[in-house]
């Protein structure tokens, strides 16, 4: 007997209601991963009010709030939607409210799920999520154009009619059974998702892996020499997981790191390095460590056991290709996507990951 258990809407998108033919929040997004800028050159997350109604209509003393205590906390002054249109307002904290430059409210938006709504000067909101659920960067949250309850859209479009496509549940996140950190021997690394049906892609060339390139996980991932190991696990129709990653440091293979790895760029752009290995180029790039530090006895126990380590993760062209960090990025300031892994063998509750963006700076 085939069985089928409904799961009520309340329990993925939270409590949400709204009032019939009025001024409403018809998109939002609260994950801004460079998706777009602000009036301010910032990403800033943003909240899109539609009007329904064939006629524009004030938003003077209405507001937005995520707080369920205080329906007043950020007031709109006193700006038009035309007809059938858009505002979208800048949820950056900065609290900016002077038509006709962009609007800002005095809250952020959290990723992780919280309470939002609309409340028009009186009465009861217009919409409100109590909480909304998990976000997810550069996935926005609303109403499909053509109708259809909340939902993750297939792709943002702040002021314009909403994407119909929709993901119906998230990839639930990727786990892996070896902590990232420092190794002496081969390990195999089991990478798991508890989503049915996703598959996971991984790569070890510095790239994050979409759902057409990577390696298809097919079993434990062998590693025997110095790695970052990035995962991403998807399904049709689903919110694929972000990018994790999880570097595995050998030190003796750290300590002989070659001056060229294969793979790697002979040079960094217009950079000229004292270790050039043919002076008639004289522009090589130099990735080993210098041996007058790692002939030291004592420089083994230091790395595993006393320095902090700091790890940076992205793709070889980002960091080291002509346009790259290391290339370009001190003629124009290039800003590029890495992962960032701190541990600390004296203070192993220190250990943090995260996304960040990479310059040159000097």
């Amino acid at each position: 007997m085939t069985r089928r258990f409904i799961l009520p809407l309340a329990a993925l998108c939270g409590l949400v209601s709204q009032a019939a033919a009025a001024p409403f929040i018809s998109e939002f997004l609260a994950s801004n991963k460079g998706l777009d800028t602000d009036d301010r050159n910032e990403s800033s997350d943003w909240i899109e009010i539609h009007n329904p109604e064939e006629n524009a209509v004030s938003l003077a003393g209405w507001s937005l709030t995520d707080d369920a205590a205080d329906r007043a906390k950020w007031v709109f002054p006193a700006v038009e939607i035309p007809g059938k249109g858009f505002l979208v307002v800048r949820a950056s904290g900065k609290n900016l409210r002077t038509p006709p430059d962009p609007l800002h409210t005095n809250f952020s938006l959290d990723a992780g799920g919280e309470y939002l709504a609309l409340f028009p000067p009186t009465g009861a909101a217009a919409r409100e999520w109590a909480p909304y659920p998990r976000q997810f960067g550069n996935v926005s949250y609303g109403f499909p154009t053509g109708g259809g309850a909340a939902a993750w859209l297939a792709e943002p479009t702040p002021g314009e009619e909403n994407y119909t496509e929709t993901f119906k549940d998230y990839v639930r996140d990727t786990n892996f059974d070896v902590p990232r950190g420092f190794l002496d021997a081969p390990a195999a690394v089991s990478v798991t998702t508890e989503t049915p049906g996703a598959v996971i892609r991984y790569t070890v060339d510095g790239s994050e892996p979409t759902a057409e390139t990577g390696t298809l996980y097919t079993g434990p991932i062998t590693v025997s020499t110095t790695t970052s190991l990035r995962v991403r696990a998807f399904r049709p129709g689903f919110v694929p997981t972000n990018t994790d990653t999880r570097t595995y440091i050998f030190p003796n293979t750290w300590l002989t790191q070659p001056t060229a790895p294969a793979g790697f760029p002979f040079t960094w752009g217009n950079t000229l390095n004292r270790g050039a290995l043919d002076p008639n180029v004289g522009v090589l790039a130099d990735y080993s460590m210098d041996p007058a530090v790692t002939s030291d006895p004592g420089m083994r126990a230091a790395l595993t056991s006393t320095l902090p380590v700091l790890c940076l993760t992205g793709a070889v062209d980002d960091i080291f290709g002509t346009q790259g960090v290391m290339g370009n990025g001190r003629m124009d300031n290039t800003e590029k996507p890495v992962a960032v892994e701190f541990f600390d063998p004296l203070k192993p509750e220190a250990e943090f990951s995260a996304r960040a963006g990479m310059q040159a700076h000097g």
